[in-house]
């Protein structure tokens, strides 16, 4: 882990500052909201290359959980770093875990604008839920229909998630019901 002490001396644009260490100044895209200018922070990089786009940025995190929670994230497939700061710049990290566990999850997919399968990456790379945690309730809801548990539990690791939870709900359906 890497972190600098540095003054945030001007803003670029949106989330990019200019701060300077030690006469050097260095542009960092600071991921938190309310920075004041020519205040001196503690801030936690992440030196992200995007070979996509052949370009190099460095993230910056007043929050130690913050990072930790972007540094887990940034590894999952399908989940780059404008999915996990849709999150954290519109989503306070405990009032997300609180929201996870409240099941709010329209909610959270509202307010960060990622999809379905993007959330539950997320929350299972990050061990925020258990990886069956989203399917207990289908199970239930399946077996309510009257289906039995093991041959939705079995459908369900057949089926790969999608962005549409009716649709996923369906494949399931299909695979218990060949």
């Amino acid at each position: 882990m890497n972190f600098i002490k540095g003054i945030v001396t001007k803003n670029i644009n949106d989330n990019l500052y200019e701060v300077e260490v030690n006469k050097i100044g260095y542009f960092i895209e600071i991921i938190e909201n309310n920075i004041l200018l020519n205040k001196e922070y503690k801030i936690y990089l992440y030196k992200y290359n995007d070979f996509n786009n052949i370009e190099n940025k460095i993230y910056g995190f007043l929050n130690y959980e913050n990072y930790i929670f972007f540094y887990n994230s940034i590894v999952i497939k399908g989940v780059g770093p404008k999915t996990i700061l849709k999150i954290i710049n519109n989503i306070e990290l405990d009032k997300f875990k609180d929201m996870v566990n409240n099941k709010s999850f329209a909610d959270i997919l509202h307010k960060s604008k990622i999809t379905y399968k993007q959330l539950i990456a997320i929350l299972k790379h990050n061990n925020i839920i258990h990886p069956k945690q989203f399917d207990k309730e289908l199970v239930n809801s399946l077996s309510n229909l009257g289906y039995s548990k093991n041959q939705i539990i079995e459908a369900i690791l057949k089926v790969e998630f999608t962005d549409n939870l009716e649709k996923y709900t369906k494949e399931i359906i299909k695979r218990i019901e060949k």
